[in-house]
């Protein structure tokens, strides 16, 4: 028996573990975005996260793309480089 199952038995709400939310686009772009966060050099991240932005649909993302491109630029370059 899961141990979900037993605090269940015993009154106690509990949570059973969801696999898959890692995996959800959502998901992804959020780790693509901490990942340029702490290192603004990260390409993979910034490529992610402009193909998330640029193209919602294609990653079922939720929201609109940007009004212009330095809208995304602008966004990119405000991500620090260092920390210290």
């Amino acid at each position: 028996m899961h141990a979900t199952h037993e605090f269940e038995a015993l009154g106690l709400r509990a949570v059973l573990p969801r696999s898959g939310l890692v995996a959800s686009s959502e998901a992804q772009v959020a780790l693509a975005g901490l990942r340029l966060f702490i290192d603004s050099r990260d390409t993979l991240a910034a490529a992610q996260l402009a193909r998330a932005i640029h193209y919602p649909e294609e990653m079922g993302v939720a929201g609109s793309p940007p009004s212009s491109t330095r809208e995304v630029t602008r966004s990119f370059t405000n991500c620090p480089s260092s920390y210290g």
